[in-house]
């Protein structure tokens, strides 16, 4: 695998200096989104990772859901906060009781890597604009969600 490391010169003597690395100073493609979890509803997913070493270059991710009936769908980018750090996105215009596959890609200049794959089958329901939902990605101004149970 071809790594861009960063080195610097150390002067051995007075006439001359060694090029010398470090591992930690080498730029790559970034390391795998962990910890990847889904909860479904009814017409959505919240999708959470946890984000891995970015590989020494600014990382951003994509989520990736996929279904028989409507195909691959990609989200916008999202920008990394930090390693280690927690990330969610919310997945709208899904299907009810139908099961998606999801993961996460980490992006850098240098490549990519991707998550396990995680399914996740959406609840059964109609939507209508009175209804509520549990997830938090999930905002409507016809509702009103009090116990994070039931609509007033």
């Amino acid at each position: 695998m071809y790594e861009e490391c960063i080195g610097i010169y150390i002067p051995v003597n007075e006439t001359k200096c060694v090029y010398a690395f470090s591992d930690s100073l080498c730029l790559e493609k970034p390391y795998s989104p962990g910890d990847i979890r889904v909860t479904c509803d009814i017409s959505s997913a919240l999708v959470r990772w946890k984000s891995s070493y970015n590989g020494g270059d600014p990382q951003s991710f994509t989520v990736t859901s996929f279904n028989s009936q409507q195909g691959t769908r990609y989200a916008d980018r999202l920008v990394d906060r930090g390693e280690d750090k927690i990330h969610e996105l919310c997945i709208t215009n899904l299907l009810s009781s139908m099961s998606y596959m999801f993961y996460v890609t980490a992006h850098n200049s240098h490549g990519h890597s991707s998550s396990e794959i995680v399914s996740c089958t959406t609840l059964r329901g109609i939507y209508t604009k009175f209804e509520c939902f549990l997830l938090p990605c999930i905002y409507t101004n016809q509702c009103i969600i009090k116990d994070n149970s039931y609509c007033a």
